[in-house]
């Protein structure tokens, strides 16, 4: 109700507007599909579409709410009913910098996983083929929401902490401590900020053994807007980001993968922020997202009535929606 209270308020006294961009999984298109008259809608689509899946398979934007991805492979995977109110994707962006990439003389003999650590990201995986390649690896994410070694130790003590049984938590204290020691295989917790840039830079790729279709991707796109060569398997928006065998290599299997982390030295960091400051650069997203704000303007039926509750199909869409919010 909130959100339908802020945009009427707009409405009535802010600035002018065409339409509202939303981020805001179901709430986002539920509540604003409610506004009698209110403007069109397009909402970005960044999370696994089979989260909310009844809200998905009965949502009926009315030719008023749209929706876009963040990967086509995210949209290939989407139900017939989201796929059919989907008008196309725009990659995520990274904040971009006129810093080169490092010198291959500079960098660290290490490969890098960023991001959380958890048996979707294929971390015990990344273990696994740099034990087999003798080749060092850096972890570099929060272990169940605690960012960092010292952290986790001290909520692992605590007889009253729930940390235990997080399944992130069990998955690392079962599938990566034991192979931890300080050396070739590092979890360093969680790293933000120039510390992050200066990981990514000194780190010989960042490898993505990915174990799910992941939707978007930003990690890849730091790696590469930085001039650091990535290597994962082909899952998810991987294979749609990396062009093979010359800003990364894309494997079908784990043995194809650990074949390829033998010839990261034939990437060329170069041509890496080349290609990723032309495709993941803020002002390139922006001019997706412009050309699709004016796609759903030429679309959007300014008749349809608003979305409620008791229309053709007895409110089945606003009821999976309040559902899910609850």
């Amino acid at each position: 109700q909130a959100v339908v209270e802020a945009v009427r308020a707009a409405q009535d006294d802010g600035e002018p507007f065409d339409l509202i961009h939303d981020h805001m999984e179901v709430a986002g298109p539920a509540m604003l599909g409610l506004l009698a008259g209110g403007p069109p809608v397009l909402q970005t689509l960044h999370w696994d579409l089979h989260k909310h899946p009844d809200f998905y398979r009965s949502f009926d934007g009315r030719g008023r709410v749209f929706f876009a991805g963040v990967s086509q492979s995210q949209i290939d995977r989407a139900p017939d009913n989201l796929a059919a109110q989907t008008i196309g994707y725009v990659p995520l962006a990274v904040p971009q910098t006129d810093r080169p990439p490092a010198d291959i003389g500079d960098r660290e003999d290490h490969v890098l996983v960023l991001g959380r650590i958890t048996a979707l990201k294929g971390c015990e995986v990344a273990i696994r083929l740099c034990l087999d390649r003798g080749l060092r690896l850096v972890l570099a994410g929060p272990v169940g929401g605690q960012p960092d070694p010292r952290t986790l130790e001290a909520a692992l003590a605590d007889p009253n902490s729930p940390v235990r049984g997080y399944p992130d938590v069990r998955y690392f204290l079962d599938e990566i401590e034991p192979h931890l020691d300080g050396d070739q295989i590092r979890w360093i917790g969680s790293v933000s900020g120039a510390a992050k840039d200066d990981l990514i830079r000194r780190a010989r790729a960042v490898l993505f053994p990915l174990q799910w279709e992941e939707p978007g991707g930003t990690a890849m796109a730091e790696a590469l807007s930085a001039g650091t060569p990535v290597v994962g398997l082909a899952r998810g928006v991987f294979p749609s980001l990396v062009q093979h065998g010359v800003t990364g290599w894309v494997a079908q299997s784990e043995t194809e993968l650990a074949g390829y982390l033998d010839r990261i030295g034939e990437l060329d960091p170069g041509a890496c922020q080349t290609i990723a400051r032309q495709r993941f650069s803020p002002d390139a997203m922006a001019a997706e997202y412009e050309s699709l704000y004016f796609d759903v303007l030429t679309r959007a039926d300014w008749s349809s009535p608003p979305r409620d509750v008791g229309l053709e199909d007895g409110g089945q869409d606003m009821a999976a929606a309040l559902t899910q919010i609850r």
